[in-house]
C-alpha cells in the first residue's frame, strides 16, 4: 500500500496557504504580513527565536487562535 508521500498523483498542489497573516496582543505585534505555502508531499520547518510568532503562526493555521489580518 503506498504511503502519500510514495507517488502521490497529487505531489505539488498547495495543501495549506496563508497570505499577508497579521496577529497583535495589545500592543505587540506578534505576526506582520506573513505568508506560507506549503506544498502537499513536503516537509518543512518553522524556525526562528523566542518571540518571533512560530507558535502565534501555528495557533492561526489550526484554528485556535484567529488572525487580525489576513
Amino acid at each position: 500500500m503506498a504511503t502519500p508521500l510514495d507517488g502521490d498523483r497529487h505531489r505539488g498542489a498547495t495543501r495549506a496557504e496563508a497570505v499577508g497573516v497579521s496577529r497583535s496582543f495589545g500592543a505587540a505585534n506578534a505576526l506582520q504580513d506573513v505568508s506560507l505555502t506549503v506544498q502537499r508531499g513536503t516537509v518543512h520547518g518553522l524556525i526562528g527565536p523566542n518571540g518571533s510568532g512560530k507558535a502565534t503562526l501555528l495557533n492561526i493555521l489550526s484554528g485556535y487562535f484567529t488572525a487580525d489580518f489576513g
